[in-house]
C-alpha cells in the first residue's frame, strides 16, 4: 500500500506530462537536495560539529521544502526558483562557509543545487543577474576567508576528510541523477513527438482518402449525369452526388471541430430544448442507413426526465450521431441497435441525465478501447481501409461531453457488441407542452391542413461575388416565384439598395466580397437616413460558420445566419420568416 502511495507521488510529481519539463526538473532536484539534507545533517552529528551546523543544515532542509510547496502547490515555479537561489545560495552558503569549514566545506553541493537552478530557470538579463549576485558572494566569502582566517571555523584532518568526501558525494549526486532525469525526460519526448507524428501521418493519409473519395464521386457522377440521356440514369448519378457532397461535407465538419478543440476555442450555446425530439430528430437522420442493413432500432426515454433542458441541443445531437453512425457502420445485417436515457439524479435543480447507445457489432477489444477516444485514432489501422471514417468522432465526442460537464466511456468485447455511455449535466427549462416516452412513439405536430402563404412577387437582394453560388440561389428560389436581383460585391449591394430601398423586402448578404465586405455593407446600410434601412431583415449567407462568425454577422447589424452549403429547407425557412 505505501509502495503504491509513492509511486503515485512519483509519477504526480516527477513523470506527469501536465508538469513542464523544467517544473519536472525543479522537483528532481527538490528531492536529491532533501535527500542529500538528511544525510549531510547526519554526517554533521557524527563529525560532532556545534548546534549552529545543525541548525543551518535543518534550514537547508526547510528550504527544500518551500520550495517544492511554492512550487507545486502554489503554481509557482519562477518564484520558488528565485527564493531558493536567493535562500540557498546567497544567505545559507556564506553561512556554511564560514561556521562548515571555508571553502573546501561540503557547502560545495549546495552551491550545485542553487546554479541548477539558475540555468534552468534563468535567461538573458536574469541569468546574468543571477550568477553575477553568486559571483559577487563566492569571491566575497573567499577573500573574506583569506583576510580572516579566524572566522572560518577551524576543521579536524578527520572532520576535512568526511568534508572532502561529502563534497565529492553529494556534487556528483546533484549532478549524475539531474542529467540522468532530464536525458529520460528528452528520450520520453522524442518518442511521444515520433508517436505523435505517426498517428498525424497516418491521419493525413485517412482524411485524404476520406476527401478524395467522395470527390472521386463526384466528379465522376457528374460526368456521368452530363453523358447520360436516360432520365433515371441522370437522377441516379444525382442522388449518388449528393450522397458523396454530405459525406464530404461530415468530413470537413470534423477536422473544422477538432481544430478549434486543439485551439481550445469550441464553445457550448444553450438553448432550451426537448430531448424526446432530440432522439426523434436523430433517429429520422439515421433511418435510411438502419433500413439498408435492415438493422432493429430502439429507443427508450426515462418518464422522469424534465420535458425540457437547458444545454447545447446541438453538440449532444452530434455526439448522439457519431456514436448512433458508429454503431449502423460496424454493426453487420441484421442486428440490433437501442438508445437510452436515464436520469441519474438531480442536485440543487441540475439534472443528471445518462445516454446509452448499444448494438450488437464487432466489438472492442481492452487494447482498442484505451485508444478509442485520442485525436487523430481509430481503434485499429484497417478499421478506416475496411468500414471508412475519420477517426475524429469519438474525440469530438469526448471533449463535447468534457464540456458539458459529463463523461463518456465504453464497455465492449469482440464479437460480442459495444455500449457506449455519456452523462451530462443541465438544468430544466420552463417548456411543459411536450410529451414524455418513447421516442419511438414520439411524432411531431400533424399538419393543420392550411396551404402554406406564397412566397411569390417577393423582392429580394442577393450580394454574392461568386458566380456559381449565384446561379445555385437563382435555382434553389426558382420554384417560389421570388424576384431575385443580384450584386457582385458589397458596394454594388449599397447602391442597388440606395437606390430603391423600399424596393426589397430582405437582403441575403455574404460576407467575404471585393471592394467591400458583407459586414461593411450592412454596417453601411443601418448607418443610412432612410428608417427602413435599420428594419430590413439582412441574413448573411456565408461559408464562414463558427460562433464566433455568426456573432460577427449579428454584431455588424446583421439579423440571421445561413451557412454554406446552402440547404434549400434552411434558406426557404429563413425566407419565410422575414418575408411574410
Amino acid at each position: 500500500m505505501r509502495s503504491d502511495k509513492i509511486r503515485r507521488l512519483f509519477s504526480r510529481y516527477l513523470f506527469s506530462e501536465d508538469l513542464s519539463r523544467d517544473a519536472r526538473t525543479l522537483n528532481v532536484v527538490c528531492i536529491i537536495g532533501f535527500f542529500a539534507g538528511f544525510v549531510t545533517l547526519a554526517v554533521r552529528v557524527i563529525e560532532g560539529l556545534p548546534i549552529y551546523t545543525v541548525i543551518i543544515m535543518v534550514a537547508y532542509i526547510v528550504s527544500i521544502v518551500i520550495l517544492f510547496v511554492i512550487a507545486n502547490y502554489f503554481n509557482a515555479h519562477q518564484m520558488a526558483a528565485t527564493f531558493t537561489i536567493i535562500a540557498v545560495g546567497d544567505i545559507l552558503w556564506p553561512l556554511t562557509f564560514f561556521l562548515i569549514g571555508g571553502i573546501d566545506g561540503a557547502m560545495s553541493a549546495w552551491f550545485v543545487l542553487s546554479i541548477f537552478i539558475v540555468f534552468f530557470y534563468a535567461s538573458g538579463a536574469k541569468f546574468v543577474m543571477y550568477i553575477t549576485i553568486h559571483g559577487i558572494v563566492i569571491i566575497g566569502c573567499y577573500l573574506m576567508g583569506y583576510l580572516h582566517p579566524e572566522w572560518v571555523y577551524s576543521l579536524t584532518p578527520a572532520q576535512r576528510v568526511a568534508e572532502h568526501f561529502l563534497s565529492v558525494f553529494l556534487s556528483g549526486l546533484f549532478i549524475g541523477i539531474t542529467v540522468k532525469y532530464l536525458i529520460s525526460i528528452y528520450d520520453s519526448e522524442r518518442k511521444n513527438a515520433e508517436a505523435a507524428s505517426r498517428t498525424k501521418s497516418n491521419f493525413l493519409s485517412t482524411m485524404s482518402h476520406e476527401m478524395r473519395t467522395p470527390m472521386n464521386a463526384i466528379i465522376g457522377m457528374t460526368a456521368i449525369a452530363k453523358a447520360a440521356s436516360d432520365p433515371q440514369k441522370k437522377d441516379y448519378a444525382l442522388d449518388r452526388i449528393d450522397e458523396a457532397s454530405e459525406h464530404l461535407l461530415g468530413v470537413i465538419s470534423d477536422i473544422l471541430d477538432m481544430s478549434k478543440i486543439e485551439a481550445g476555442k469550441l464553445e457550448l450555446s444553450d438553448v432550451e430544448f426537448n430531448i424526446n425530439r432530440t432522439l426523434q430528430k436523430v433517429k429520422t437522420i439515421v433511418t435510411p442507413r438502419v433500413s439498408e442493413k435492415n438493422l432493429s432500432f430502439f429507443t427508450e426515454i426515462d418518464r422522469n426526465i424534465p420535458s425540457t433542458l437547458i444545454s447545447d441541443d446541438q453538440r449532444l445531437t452530434q455526439v448522439i450521431l457519431n456514436l448512433l453512425s458508429n454503431a449502423v457502420k460496424f454493426t453487420e445485417e441484421n442486428g440490433t441497435i437501442a438508445v437510452k436515457a436515464d436520469l441519474l439524479g438531480e442536485d440543487d435543480g441540475i439534472y443528471e441525465i445518462q445516454i446509452e447507445v448499444s448494438d450488437t457489432g464487432i466489438g472492442l477489444s481492452e487494447e482498442q478501447i484505451s485508444r478509442l477516444f485520442g485525436s487523430f485514432e481509430q481503434a485499429e489501422s484497417g478499421t478506416a481501409r475496411k468500414y471508412g471514417g475519420t477517426g475524429l468522432g469519438l474525440a469530438i465526442s469526448k471533449n463535447i461531453i468534457d464540456l458539458l460537464g459529463g463523461i463518456i466511456w465504453v464497455k465492449s468485447k469482440p464479437g460480442e457488441g459495444s455500449q457506449f455511455f455519456f452523462t451530462f449535466k443541465a438544468p430544466a427549462g420552463a417548456g411543459e407542452d411536450v410529451l414524455t416516452g418513447s421516442a419511438d412513439d414520439f411524432t411531431l405536430p400533424a399538419d393543420d391542413g392550411e396551404p402554406e402563404a406564397s412566397l411569390e412577387g417577393k423582392r429580394v437582394l442577393l450580394a454574392e461575388d461568386n458566380e456559381i453560388n449565384r446561379e445555385i440561389v437563382l435555382a434553389l428560389l426558382e420554384p417560389t416565384g421570388i424576384v431575385i436581383d443580384c450584386a457582385e460585391n458589397g458596394a454594388e449591394a449599397l447602391a442597388k439598395f440606395k437606390a430603391a430601398p423600399q424596393g426589397y423586402g430582405m437582403i441575403l448578404m455574404d460576407c467575404m466580397m471585393p471592394e467591400m465586405d458583407g459586414y461593411e455593407a450592412t454596417q453601411s446600410i443601418r448607418n443610412l437616413d432612410d428608417p427602413y434601412a435599420r428594419r430590413i431583415p439582412i441574413v448573411a449567407m456565408t461559408a464562414n460558420v463558427f460562433k464566433e462568425d455568426i456573432e460577427k454577422c449579428l454584431a455588424s447589424g446583421m439579423n440571421a445566419h445561413i451557412g454554406k452549403p446552402i440547404g434549400y429547407e434552411k434558406l426557404v425557412s429563413v425566407l419565410r420568416e422575414y418575408l411574410l
